[in-house]
């Protein structure tokens, strides 16, 4: 388990940048946005479980946007 500094992290982040939460179920995979004061996490969207490569990219690409 990696363990951090949220303040570190807060600080190392550009300007207005937000956070994405994952909750890997079994089948779903539950997606959360962070607010750009990073206070508050919002429901997203969830995805179906697939194999990573395909989950990464569709990740990927929600965070992208």
């Amino acid at each position: 388990m990696t363990v951090f500094n949220l303040s570190d992290l807060k600080s190392r982040l550009p300007r207005n940048a937000r956070l994405v939460g994952l909750d890997p179920g079994a089948r779903i995979i539950g997606m959360a946005l962070s607010d750009v004061t990073l206070r508050i996490a919002s429901p997203y969207g969830a995805l179906a479980r697939a194999k990573l490569g395909r989950n990464a990219r569709e990740i990927m690409e929600i965070a992208e946007r």
